[in-house]
């Protein structure tokens, strides 16, 4: 609405609902309607800038507070946007017309059309008419001199945070700008051209009195599938901005197939060097779900695409997803990743950090990596470009390279994003538009270093229930998968390097065992798919899970094969070990025998008779490292009526086993199992697990329990402790399954927890114990439970309210985390005399509950049934390793050919043999395929010379410490270096025999490549 009078007007005035232009107004209402405000605000500042207005009013633009002291003024044109129109009461407007100003009400309107009405105001008739009619360059020009009010607007923010003051020299600015419009007006472009950079350049030297420091502004571009038509060709077409691409290998495949000339448009741009590819991925997988290695499956699979596509592999690593692993810096590094932009996507939670640039490291002995954590502005946000000068002052501030990342999806910015631009272009006051890649060579951070862990990157958790215990179940079973996997392929490549020949051509094995490579790597490739976060995988695991069943046990009958064709034919059961580490292993053999006496059967801990089927035999054999332990089949003449012996004799009776009377096996009377190493005590009554004993000690180490507790799970308060459920009607059986092998069974219902006309929850709990071992293993069944109402858990007790908490995922260690980030293989409890752990098989949902107790949830599926196992231990040297033994199948070979021949009185020898091994516990290795090289080539170099290994070993440190390791090949190594994922070959490693001696530091994480003899 305007309203006018016969008076002159001599100012131009923006009515504010703020005390100043820096101090933006915050609009209480919808989302959509506090944008359409911003841009209406913002529109109205801007166009009051425009050149033809500049020249007819001989005067720049100013702003006031709207009320009846800041809107003191005569024979002014006021300008009010949407946001000031309640500041503006009838009292004050009548004040206003009386003293001879004008209102101009926005409405909404475009910043084209507030100019015009402005013109109409001051000079109605020709001036209007010329802005109607101004040619591209023209229009293009007058932008620039609009963007220049949003500069002002800025560089006020900035000096106000830095310096609390404005200090600009108005009557320069004004020559400069007057002179630029009236150039203007008379078509002189060029000129106009001339004193508009000097006002610019007034602006900077203004902002240089503050902070004579370069700001860097980094222009995200995200991509999605439903992104690459019209509109990633319209963002690739805008080259005024140095653009950084955030997008899969997956997703530029498919802007190749769908829209081919966006991809020449792509590849166009990154040859003029005006944009750069930041991700590493093939496809967004929610890493933390999965192994270690599964991050260096993805990057490489991600290389392969980017070789396929004609790419150059990308140098900025960012990720798209909300959880990242605590190794993800030294992955990164060793991938030749030379920085990484990491910010909250998908409900995910980043540290909060002052600095915006800093490094990253895993631990402090590890390679760190440049990363810029968080200060992300949404470009499709016009309040967070508003304050756009506010949040670059606390960079200059504060930061030794003050950044900022501007993000928005392809032509989806806000207008006032092209102000920005254009000031950017014009003038460095606001910063500079640089590429990733050259951010990450032209910045440096000496300080800084952080070490985060997987507690420090959360993410949402799902609210419903039935997703919380499916991804849990699944979990369970992605755990066992790839581990298992992993193994599997690391063995086929120990065995392969024993018996390879490179004098000889290829046997038909050789090939054999590159097939089934493959296919191992085929199905870990679809297995880590299971944990990708656009898709429903995790929440349904019964769609998936039968599946890969069957993969898995076809692979492990091939894998058989290969072994059996490297050990030949057998009349003994083979037990196979997968990994670096001594193993101890029990399982039960049918039709096995058992030995009178072990002499020459060193491997073998304990051997007895089942009770219930004497023609089984149960065993406790220690395996070594990436070998096998062979154990006698069954030979003529010793029968199963024969009576079995223990290997080892337990300790002398410990304190509670002479106190109670009890006898010398591993089951008794009162319920209690006890071993050599541990005693467990199970209440006869609630049928909970009331204490776990170390042998010959005095001092409960653990108490737990398994109830139920109302409502759906995911609530993270506190329980009392009338909320915890107990079992009723309860069972307690004892069975000694062998000499060297006991249970104890808990049956009960949860009666309170039955609604009406539904049966009660039942719960079956399994305590089972064996001879040689430092773990108690605790099976749980159970079925009727309405996961929509009541919850089942695992409360674990301990009684030191000072012991640590730590877990462990993905073989790293780190503090106590918050429920569901990540895939938790192991709980370890210190109380700084012994360290007790909670291996969890994957289970990642555990809540604290006050400073000495955890619930853990024991999922349940769609049908209300319940399937799950824990395993607590005590001391081990291994922990991680242990953990992960513990829910991994035995690989048993059955015997083939005839029986032994033996003669009754005839000692069985047990063989077994190592292939690959290290002396120092604390450092495991896997042998990786020797393809992880990049393209797949397998070959190393560095500026002298290239390799080729015939191994490739991925080696952890697993404890701190820094030490010199002999690692042990198969065969004779030739030379061996230490190499990153790249192809560099770094650090040569001595070599003596078939001994490597591997320095290293603590937590160290590496690459060896290693040639063979021959």
């Amino acid at each position: 609405m305007l309203m006018e009078t016969e008076t002159k007007l001599t100012r131009l005035v923006l009515a504010l609902a703020t005390p100043s232009l820096e101090e933006l107004p915050q609009c209480a209402s919808t989302p959509e309607e506090a944008t359409s405000l911003y841009h209406d605000y913002h529109a109205s500042w801007t166009a009051l800038w425009s050149p033809v207005i500049l020249a007819s009013t001989g005067f720049l633009p100013e702003s006031r507070r709207a009320d009846t002291s800041g809107l003191d003024l005569e024979n002014s044109l006021l300008i009010v946007p949407d946001v000031s129109k309640s500041k503006i009461d009838q009292p004050l407007e009548e004040r206003l017309l009386l003293a001879g100003n004008r209102l101009l009400f926005s409405g909404s309107r475009t910043r084209p059309e507030i100019s015009l009405a402005v013109l109409q105001a001051f000079a109605p008739g020709a001036l209007a008419l010329a802005l109607e009619e101004l040619s591209t360059e023209a229009r293009e020009l007058e932008q620039d001199f609009c963007s220049f009010g949003f500069a002002v607007m800025q560089v006020q923010q900035m000096a106000r945070k830095l310096r609390y003051s404005f200090n600009l020299d108005w009557m320069v600015v004004s020559d400069q700008l007057i002179q630029a419009a009236q150039s203007f007006m008379r078509s002189e472009y060029q000129e106009s051209q001339r004193w508009l950079s000097a006002a610019y350049d007034s602006l900077s030297q203004e902002r240089d009195r503050y902070c004579s420091q370069q700001g860097h502004l980094i222009h995200l571009v995200l991509s999605a599938p439903s992104t690459l038509g019209r509109r990633f060709s319209a963002q690739m077409q805008q080259c005024d901005v140095p653009t950084n691409l955030l997008a899969t290998y997956e997703t530029i495949e498919q802007l190749k197939q769908s829209n081919p000339l966006g991809f020449d448009e792509l590849i166009h741009r990154i040859d003029q060097r005006t944009l750069a590819i930041a991700g590493g991925f093939y496809r967004e997988v929610t890493h933390t779900y999965l192994s270690e290695l599964s991050l260096n499956r993805s990057f490489l699979r991600a290389k392969q695409a980017a070789s396929s596509l004609g790419l150059n592999f990308v140098q900025t690593l960012a990720p798209f997803f909300g959880a990242i692993p605590a190794h993800f810096p030294t992955m990164a590094k060793l991938h030749g990743f030379q920085g990484m932009v990491l910010e909250k996507f998908h409900g995910g939670i980043i540290p909060e950090k002052e600095h915006a640039k800093l490094k990253w490291q895993a631990t402090s002995e590890s390679p760190a990596i440049d990363m810029i954590l968080g200060h992300m502005i949404d470009a499709s946000d016009p309040l967070s470009l508003l304050e756009l000068g506010s949040a670059m002052a606390n960079q200059l501030d504060y930061h030794q390279v003050p950044t900022l990342v501007i993000a928005h999806w392809p032509d989806r910015a806000s207008p006032i994003f092209d102000d920005l631009a254009r000031t950017v272009k014009r003038s460095p006051a606001l910063g500079k538009w640089i590429l990733v890649d050259d951010y990450f060579q032209s910045t440096s951070q000496p300080y800084w270093s952080e070490q985060f862990g997987v507690q420090q990157f959360p993410f949402s958790i799902p609210k419903e229930a039935q997703a919380v215990h499916a991804t849990q179940i699944s979990l369970l079973h992605l755990n066992r998968y790839v581990y298992q996997l992993e193994r599997l392929s690391g063995t086929i490549q120990c065995w392969s390097a024993a018996g390879k020949d490179k004098n000889q051509e290829p046997k038909p094995q050789e090939s054999t065992q590159q097939t089934l490579l493959l296919k191992i790597q085929e199905t870990l490739d679809q297995l880590d798919e299971i944990a990708e976060h656009s898709k429903p995988w995790l929440t349904e695991p019964h769609s998936w899970t039968a599946s890969f069943e069957t993969k898995l046990k076809s692979l492990v009958d091939q894998c058989t094969g290969f072994i059996e064709s490297k050990l030949g034919a057998c009349s003994n059961w083979t037990i196979v070990h997968t990994a670096s580490h001594p193993r101890r292993l029990s399982l039960e053999l049918p039709s096995a025998i058992a030995s009178k006496d072990h002499a020459g059967m060193a491997q073998v801990v304990a051997s007895d008779r089942l009770h219930k089927d004497p023609s089984k035999t149960h065993w406790v054999v220690d395996l070594p490292p990436y070998g096998f332990t062979q154990i006698p089949g069954p030979a003529p003449g010793i029968h199963a009526t024969n009576q079995s012996t223990q290997t080892a004799k337990t300790k002398s009776s410990g304190f509670f086993s002479k106190l109670l009377g009890q006898k010398n096996t591993i089951g008794q009377p009162d319920g209690s199992l006890a071993n050599e190493h541990m005693e467990i005590q199970v209440d006869p009554k609630k049928g909970h697990l009331r204490s776990v004993h170390i042998r010959d000690q005095r001092g409960n180490q653990l108490s737990g329990m398994a109830c139920l507790v109302p409502g759906p799970v995911g609530s993270e308060t506190l329980r009392n402790q009338a909320d915890f459920i107990g079992l009723s009607r309860i069972e307690v059986q004892n069975h000694d399954i062998s000499d060297s092998n006991a249970i104890c069974t808990t049956r009960g219902v949860f009666e309170q927890a039955s609604q009406e006309n539904k049966s009660c929850p039942w719960l079956e709990q399994t305590v089972r114990m064996q001879r040689g071992c430092k773990w108690v293993q605790v099976d749980f069944s159970g079925g009727g439970f309405d996961r929509n109402s009541v919850t089942p858990i695992w409360r674990t007790a301990w009684p030191s309210q000072a012991a640590t908490l730590q877990v462990w995922s993905h073989g790293n260690r780190s503090k106590w985390l918050g429920p569901l980030q990540a895939s938790i293989e192991l709980i370890e409890i210190d109380d700084a005399q012994h360290k007790v752990y909670i291996a969890t098989g994957g289970l990642s949902y555990h809540l604290k509950q006050g400073a000495n107790q955890l619930i853990t949830l024991l999922p349940v599926d769609a049908q209300g049934n319940l399937s799950a196992s824990i395993v607590l231990g005590i001391d081990w040297q291994r922990p991680w390793e242990t953990a992960i033994d513990l829910f991994q199948p035995a690989w048993v070979i059955p015997p083939a050919g005839a029986p032994m021949a033996l003669n009754p009185d005839e000692q069985p020898v047990c063989r077994s043999g190592w292939l690959a091994q290290s002396n120092h516990w604390n450092l495991r290795f896997s042998f990786l395929p020797t393809e992880s090289s990049p393209g797949g080539q397998g070959s190393y170099s560095d500026a002298t010379q290239t390799i080729f290994p015939d191994v490739l070993i991925w080696m952890t440190e697993s404890a701190g410490k820094s030490s010199t390791a002999k690692i042990s090949l198969p065969k004779t190594a030739v030379s061996a270096w230490k190499v990153d994922f790249s192809g560099q070959l770094m650090d040569k490693i001595p070599v003596e025999g078939s001994d490597l001696l591997v320095p290293y530091s603590a937590w160290e994480k590496s690459v060896l490549a290693v040639v063979l003899g021959p």
